[in-house]
């Protein structure tokens, strides 16, 4: 039987409930809502793991998924800066919500997650992404927009 860590149970969970984040109170139903919930998401890991550095448990620099993913992150702070609006790079459009601060939030989330999962939490976690987007697939089929099986108001 695998054992997995209690952080990559977690993380898998909210990475499984990811599709399904939503809300009619925000412009754009789907986009908004995501945005928010990585973001937060991201800074209540990103806490977590200042505790374990504080305590002496975290920071493995030496991962080659650490460089590489520092080095987009650089790359993607030179464009903004050396682009036409700074401003516009740092908060994009709410269509496509993709500017340096949403990057800056995925490298931290990917950052930690290589320095705290081992390859069964990474397994873990696919495995919850791939059977949530099946889900959520089949229940768009059956919405109004696909087979029109299911009403929503």
């Amino acid at each position: 039987m695998k054992e997995y860590s209690l952080t990559g149970k977690i993380v898998s969970l909210w990475l499984f409930i990811l599709p399904f984040v939503f809300s009619n109170g925000i412009i754009y139903i789907s986009d908004g809502p995501k945005y928010f919930y990585v973001t937060f998401g991201v800074a209540i890991l990103s806490l977590y793991y200042a505790y374990l550095v504080f305590k002496g448990k975290g920071v493995y620099l030496g991962k080659w998924l650490s460089v590489i993913l520092l080095l987009a992150l650089v790359s993607v702070y030179m464009s903004a800066l050396s682009g036409f609006s700074f401003s516009n790079s740092f908060w994009p459009g709410t269509l496509r919500m993709n500017g340096v601060y949403l990057f800056t939030h995925l490298f931290f989330l990917v950052f930690i997650l290589s320095q705290l999962f081992q390859k069964k939490d990474w397994q873990l976690a696919f495995k919850n992404i791939a059977i949530s987007s099946v889900v959520f697939a089949f229940f768009s089929y059956l919405a109004p927009e696909g087979f029109g099986l299911l009403k929503t108001t």
